[in-house]
């Protein structure tokens, strides 16, 4: 047996002979070890594997001890591939799939995006998973933002199971439009911030009009009351009245609506009871002595208050069987708004308070003092009381304790109107003025008060009755006649250069032309419209194709793909192709804004293009002119190289524009020439049999 001095000291010349051939040591050039350690290690190994786990841990540790650091680097790169495993990888491939997926679909973006570099195994089960779309399903499910998002942009009907005799896009198609999705809230925020938004306006003035009272909306319809006693129903898609409610003797100063009912309170002091699809009334509610001034329906209770002094109470068994519960008294002025949930009833009133009270028990539990003068609006969620005031300020309270947790200043008459979310409260006034608040911001003690108003919006020329938004909009209605719809969403910046903006005209006759519009959304010059009696096709410059509705004029979608500027399209039924100064030919689906296939082979920019039900013609600055299979071109399974039929070379210059049918192509050019490619009356020339057609000439 070999016995090891372990604690012997030697001296420095040995020391430093030793720590210099560790130095040296290389594995890369270590000599061929000699037949007496071979049989050392072998001897060694042997009592190795006789001993249990323990003492083999115990023995290495001792080994590894003795050793510098340069070998201790040695050891740990020979250690760390077999430490490390690729878990996903190691997975079992068949029918264990789904587990790797399942672990990667709790990845977040970022991370998603990391773990698709990670490895080419990695890349397959995130892309065969479809995790992009799961994240963005998941998304949409947790979150109002993200839903509203794919109903207004229409790629929801992408996503869960697929209607019947459709299927879901490839991963790619998920993939590419998760960032755009970001840069679209990113976008909405931004806009909200410093207030940009296209302004879309409902004029309601009649004779007897001085005001539109109250509103409510959603994607479909908006609900508006007005003084001279109507409800009406306007059409979200053309803002045009659909239906006029009449039956109330006051004017109607309060309303709110579900997929069944429209209730309204007025001036005359009845709530009146509306079927939501028919406008028949159905019920009349007499019980206030004044005006009903404001009420709020859910779950089966209706809550109403009056200038009257008193808040009524309601259970809603049906439409047409709604009883009086209890009567809440208490406020020595009119009560001008009432909120409720399953746990408070909220009130404000003239007389400058607001008041708790007990939803189930109707009792009384506290008073919220702070304003100055009267109440006019409030708003009441979980814990938060936003309320409004003729002082001019708002103030932000916690129910629970009572507690005023911010005065916010900057309107300068009465604050009529206030609502808010998890993000921004937003104002209406008096002073004619619409503001946006921070409302994480005003929630936090340290916050500068003069940080807390994001944008004012100045639109409205009288007092801002009522108000209501969500993610993308607010909807808004004045004593000035009119309903305001500010959307966040579909911003387009003005331009100044006119020539940006597609004009609409009506043609009475030849000498009377006159404009009915002016779109505006490119941002750089507009080459080239198309339209039919749906709609109006545009492409421009700045990439981009926008497509818009021919009888009202507002806008519909964008098409985005081409990587440069647009300089031609044509558009017949669904189909939309186009060319552009990125060599390339698209053609897209007009309805969901899809693009089916990029036809490649000009060498420059495609200037002219024209399609039938059989063929496209394009004609480029290359000179050429190429003729494709359009029928082919749309079977997804058809290859790429085979669209195009045929090049035909003969103009010397640039393409500008072209023309065919059935018989023949009629192409201008750079050259100065007009060819004309006659495909009826060719005939083969005996001695060049390989030129096909022989296009006339005629020469500028």
């Amino acid at each position: 047996m070999i016995k090891m001095e372990t604690d012997k000291i030697m001296d420095d010349s040995n020391s430093n002979s030793q720590y210099t051939s560790m130095i040296l040591y290389d594995p890369a050039r270590k000599k061929e070890p000699s037949p007496t350690f071979q049989n050392e290690r072998e001897t060694c190994l042997t009592y190795f594997l006789k001993w249990n786990e323990a003492d083999q841990v115990d023995f290495v540790e001792q080994l590894l001890s003795r050793m510098c650091h340069y070998q201790h680097g040695h050891i740990n790169a020979f250690l760390k591939p077999m430490l490390q495993r690729d878990f996903i990888s190691l997975l079992p491939k068949k029918g264990l799939d789904h587990i790797a997926e399942n672990i990667l679909s709790y990845l977040d973006a970022d991370s998603l995006k990391a773990a698709e570099l990670v490895c080419k195994e990695w890349l397959r089960v995130i892309s065969e998973g479809m995790l992009w779309k799961k994240l963005i399903e998941r998304k949409v499910r947790t979150n109002s933002l993200w839903r509203g998002l794919a109903e207004r942009r229409g790629w929801i009907q992408y996503l869960f199971k697929p209607r019947p005799g459709t299927t879901h896009r490839q991963h790619s198609f998920y993939r590419a439009l998760f960032p755009k999705i970001m840069n679209d809230i990113e976008s909405i925020e931004s806009n909200w911030r410093s207030g940009r938004h296209m302004l879309r306006r409902i004029n309601c003035r009649s004779e007897n009009s001085k005001g539109v009272y109250c509103l409510q909306y959603d994607d479909n319809k908006i609900v508006s009351g007005l003084r001279d006693n109507t409800i009406k129903i306007w059409d979200r898609s053309d803002l045009k009245c659909v239906k006029t409610l009449t039956g109330h003797t006051g004017s109607v100063l309060c309303l709110q609506y579900d997929d069944k009912v429209i209730i309204s309170g007025s001036s005359d002091s009845t709530v009146r009871v509306w079927d939501v699809n028919s406008g028949e009334m159905v019920n009349t509610l007499i019980h206030h002595c004044e005006a009903v001034l404001h009420l709020r329906f859910n779950n089966g209770m209706m809550v109403t208050c009056s200038k009257d002094r008193s808040i009524a109470v309601w259970d809603m068994t049906s439409p047409g069987e709604i009883t009086l519960r209890r009567v809440l008294v208490g406020h020595r002025a009119a009560v001008n708004v009432v909120d409720f949930d399953e746990k408070y009833i909220v009130s404000a009133s003239g007389d400058r308070t607001i008041k708790v009270w007990n939803t189930s028990t109707c009792e009384f539990v506290r008073t919220l003092n702070g304003h100055k003068r009267g109440i006019a609006c409030l708003q009441y969620r979980d814990r938060l009381v936003v309320s409004g005031s003729s002082d001019n300020s708002i103030r932000l309270w916690d129910i629970e304790c009572g507690a005023c947790l911010r005065v916010l200043e900057g309107h300068e008459e009465l604050v009529r109107c206030i609502r808010f979310d998890s993000k921004r409260i937003v104002s209406g006034a008096y002073d004619g003025k619409i503001k946006v608040w921070d409302l994480v911001a005003a929630l936090d003690p340290r916050a500068q008060t003069s940080s807390l108003c994001l944008k004012t919006l100045v639109e409205h020329t009288g007092r801002v009755f009522r108000l209501q938004f969500d993610e993308f909009q607010i909807v808004s209605s004045s004593h000035d006649d009119t309903i305001l719809i500010w959307d966040f969403l579909n911003y387009i910046p003005p331009e100044s250069n006119s020539n940006r903006s597609p004009s609409l005209w009506d043609m009475t006759s030849p000498g009377e032309i006159t404009l009915r519009r002016v779109l505006v959304g490119h941002r750089a010059a507009v080459n080239v419209v198309d339209f039919d009696e749906k709609y109006i096709v545009s492409a421009s410059g700045d990439r981009t194709i926008k497509v818009w509705n021919t009888s009202t004029c507002e806008f519909v979608r964008t098409l985005n793909g081409h990587k440069r500027g647009i300089a031609c399209l044509q558009y017949r039924d669904r189909l939309v192709v186009s060319g552009s100064s990125d060599n390339s030919i698209r053609l897209w689906d007009i309805e969901c804004g899809a693009c089916l296939r990029v036809l490649e082979g000009h060498e420059e920019l495609v200037r002219c293009i024209r399609f039938d039900s059989k063929r496209i013609v394009s004609g480029a600055y290359d000179g050429k002119i190429k003729v494709w299979d359009l029928v082919a071109a749309l079977d997804p399974r058809a290859q790429t190289s085979s669209l195009c039929l045929k090049t035909l070379v003969e103009h010397t210059g640039r393409v500008f524009r072209l023309q065919f049918d059935e018989f023949q192509i009629v192409s201008s050019s750079h050259d100065d020439t007009i060819l004309i490619w006659d495909f009826l009356n060719y005939i083969p020339p005996e001695s060049n049999s390989n030129r096909s057609p022989s296009p006339s000439l005629m020469e500028h």
